[in-house]
């Protein structure tokens, strides 16, 4: 049987989760026996909101929270051997998909392991910080086996590419996260006088919308404000202070309801985030994820979710601004978006594995230069691991002494 394998952090709803969700579909439609492992953020009581992904909520691997180097070489090799055989080994056709620089790393390791191929098609929104061995990259994307998902990512982590579009490939995770279902919660959702809705998960540029929305409230202490979150934003305790904002937290759900862009005057989302939500008839403002402003309005002033014009990025407040009180939007020409059919863009990731470099060659860190690892980071890691224990041990214990009391209930 030919095996597919993905890591993902499946608890969370975001462009990366929709598209496994999606080709773990496809995949299977096409013989592939999939498998998804999740690093830290998950137990096997979360409630994972995406349909094919909820039955992998046992496939936690910690150790794939950071690099190969991280762990003592009898660590990685035991984890190896984990997947290995939660996979169910044998002589089948591997493909390890990985979608960051990290995972990458370990997919090398493991596709050698089982004699299989690691595509890596990544997905994050910039490469800049990665400090791991680029030169590991270089050899992959000779190989046919490295793609991105924006030309202008090929050179944060390969330099000298000669046309970088030719690396990219359509992700088509999208089709199916809105639909026209009904909530109550979201038809409970009362209108003020401008509602801010941001979906997405929790990133980089989220601190600097939360200053921003307090920045726009506070020049206009006349007008009720309310914040939508669908997702996570991150901490909003600062944000609650503003006595003209109410802030509603939905969290994750897919799918979400088409209804909950009806409540809102204008939408700030990012990535895959913004490609869903400009087919929603709501102006959506783009962050572009390196300077943290607003890149613009997709449809109208580009159509990239990741990356804008320098000169025409401002600040969150600035744009608002112009959206609910100027109406820009109004008098600007919009383009639709057209996206791809999934099942057309997974055929494209599908021929692109299929052309790679055949030969089953692998590339070997042990000679490439070494991260740097202080006690502080390892503690910080070592604190993370005993939190996720400790939370999960709870999890179970809480669970068993429901179910013993139900049990016991039954009885009388």
């Amino acid at each position: 049987m030919k095996k597919y394998i993905f890591f993902g952090y499946i608890g969370s709803v975001g462009g990366s989760q929709g598209y496994m969700n999606n080709k773990k579909k496809y995949l299977e439609e096409h013989g592939w026996d999939v498998h998804v492992f999740e690093p830290i953020a998950v137990t096997e009581k979360t409630d994972i909101p995406w349909e094919g992904l909820a039955g992998f909520n046992k496939n936690r691997i910690i150790a794939i929270e950071y690099p190969p180097e991280f762990w003592p070489a009898w660590y990685v090799k035991h984890t190896i051997n984990r997947i290995w055989k939660m996979t169910g080994g044998g002589n089948d056709e591997f493909v390890i998909e990985t979608i960051t620089p990290v995972w990458a790393e370990w997919g090398e390791l493991i596709a050698e392991k089982f004699g299989g191929k690691n595509f890596c098609f990544l997905m994050n929104e910039g490469y800049r910080s990665y400090n791991g061995d680029r030169s590991f990259f270089e050899f992959k994307l000779k190989r046919g086996e490295l793609y991105f998902t924006h030309e202008r990512l090929v050179a944060e982590l390969v330099k000298d590419v000669d046309d970088p579009g030719k690396y990219v490939l359509p992700v088509g995770g999208a089709a199916g996260t809105v639909q026209d279902i009904y909530s109550r919660k979201i038809d409970e959702i009362k209108k003020k006088d401008y509602n801010i809705l941001y979906v997405g998960r929790l990133k980089s540029y989220c601190a600097k919308i939360k200053e921003d929305i307090k920045s726009f409230c506070a020049a206009h202490m006349d007008k009720e404000v309310q914040l939508i979150v669908q997702g996570d934003i991150g901490d909003t305790s600062e944000l609650e202070k503003t006595d003209n904002l109410d802030i509603i937290k939905l969290g994750y759900s897919v799918p979400i309801p088409k209804m909950l862009y009806g409540k809102a005057d204008v939408v700030i989302a990012g990535a895959g985030s913004a490609a869903i939500s400009s087919q929603q008839n709501v102006p959506v403002i783009v962050p572009d994820t390196k300077t943290h402003l607003a890149a613009g309005l997709r449809g109208y002033e580009g159509q990239g979710g990741l990356f804008g014009d320098p000169e025409k990025e401002k600040p969150f407040d600035e744009m608002l601004e112009d959206v609910l009180i100027k109406r820009i939007h109004e008098t600007m020409k919009f383009s639709y978006i057209i996206q791809e059919d999934p099942s057309s863009c997974f055929e494209k990731q599908i021929k692109a594995l299929e052309n790679s470099e055949k030969s089953c060659n692998y590339y070997h860190f042990e000679s490439s230069k070494k991260r740097i690892y202080t006690i502080s980071d390892r503690w910080d890691f070592t604190k993370k691991f005993i939190g996720v224990r400790v939370r999960t041990t709870g999890i179970r214990l809480w669970n068993k002494a429901h179910d013993i009391k139900v049990k016991i209930r039954g009885n009388h």
